[in-house]
């Protein structure tokens, strides 16, 4: 009897982890939901028109882009728990000029809220493809902002980094809009959004999880360049330099 104990004691243990891990992963999922605000306006109906189909059912795009995100940002870093998610299209006829999406905190059950603007929705010309694509462009981004903004990240941070993170998303997603300005563009490295988007997808050439590894060191210290010398070994200054020489971009 001993004996068949002693055998299956690490067979025990061994189903104990998976159930724990199992279970931490259980808890990390979000609940998810989606409303459109703005049925009965232009940009409400519009989003309802483009939305469609496998590839752009809205609650289908919701659900990847809520799994996406945090596993591909957390693979090296602490993975922050974010309990209720919701993606809402609201129309904001009354405010000037109002941001293209925002984030927000429902007051009744305290699920985070990423609210696109249906005004922006409506002002879209392109095909009904194209704008679709443009929607969930912006979807990847602000769910990274948002679990960037539940890491624990030691301020200061550059917020052009902040943003390039957000974009490079997009990027790994095939979902860069068509504004961006070209690779090697820019003036330095920490200029935001496309720009130092693209130079991250650079470093992430040189280092395997890159980003990942970048969001930890966010988490352990307030930015500093020695996070590039970390992480791919060289000057941030250099990397730059030999990012945008590979464009076409730098003249040695």
């Amino acid at each position: 009897m001993r004996n068949s104990f002693c055998f299956l004691l690490p067979i025990l243990i061994l189903i104990l982890a998976l159930s724990h891990k199992l279970a931490q992963a259980a808890s990390s999922i979000p609940q998810l939901s989606f409303a459109n605000n703005a049925i009965g306006t232009t940009g409400g109906d519009k989003f309802i028109e483009v939305m469609t189909g496998r590839l752009y059912d809205p609650e289908a795009v919701l659900s990847l882009c809520a799994h996406f995100v945090p596993n591909t940002l957390y693979v090296a870093a602490h993975r922050p728990v974010i309990q209720k998610i919701k993606w809402t299209v609201t129309s904001h006829d009354l405010v000037v000029n109002p941001p293209i999406a925002t984030l927000e905190t429902d007051k009744n059950d305290g699920a985070s809220v990423i609210d696109l603007d249906a005004g922006y929705v409506a002002s879209f010309e392109a095909t009904n493809t194209q704008v679709a694509h443009d929607i969930v462009s912006v979807l990847y981004y602000m769910m990274t902002a948002l679990y960037l903004s539940e890491s624990q990240l030691q301020e200061p941070q550059p917020t052009g980094l902040l943003s390039g993170i957000g974009a490079y998303m997009q990027i790994v997603r095939n979902l860069e809009p068509s504004y961006w300005e070209p690779r090697g563009s820019g003036t330095f490295f920490d200029d935001g959004d496309g720009i130092t988007g693209y130079f991250l997808e650079y470093c992430a050439g040189r280092t395997d999880q890159f980003v990942s590894k970048l969001i930890n060191l966010m988490q352990k210290r307030p930015y500093d360049n020695n996070y590039f010398d970390e992480l791919v070994f060289e000057d941030v200054f250099r990397l730059w330099d030999d990012y945008r020489l590979q464009y076409g971009t730098n003249k040695r």
